[in-house]
């Protein structure tokens, strides 16, 4: 999880996604971490050597949604790109894994988009 949050920090210093074309730096470090963050939960937590084809297809789509939502959100507040954060439930965040400063930048961020920092 470490590693997928740390990706996605370092995608969102690079630029919007919105504005990635292919094979940009940026959103190469993007799937990286969204991948990472992804199997997390559809694996749970098991080592490479576990890794299961099956749990690819099949592993737990609602966990797997909801950190594939929370990373786009955390991306788009981080690059300062916040289109679409005025949906209802943009905020409903699964910030597992992320560090005490990671998730202290993402408050900062929300406060940022709210008018109140």
């Amino acid at each position: 999880m470490k590693y997928g949050w740390d990706n996605i920090f370092a995608s969102a210093l690079t630029g919007h996604l919105k504005d990635f074309d292919v094979n940009d730096i940026g959103l190469q470090m993007f799937g990286v971490g969204l991948h990472a963050l992804q199997d997390g939960y559809g694996h749970a937590g098991v080592s490479m050597k576990d890794h299961s084809l099956y749990k690819d297809v099949y592993g737990d789509m609602n966990a797997s949604l909801k950190i594939t939502n929370s990373v786009i959100v955390v991306h788009k507040l981080l690059s300062g790109d916040y289109t679409y954060l005025d949906q209802e439930g943009a905020f409903s965040l699964d910030l597992r894994g992320m560090s005490s400063a990671q998730k202290g930048q993402v408050f900062n961020k929300i406060l940022n988009y709210l008018g109140i920092n």
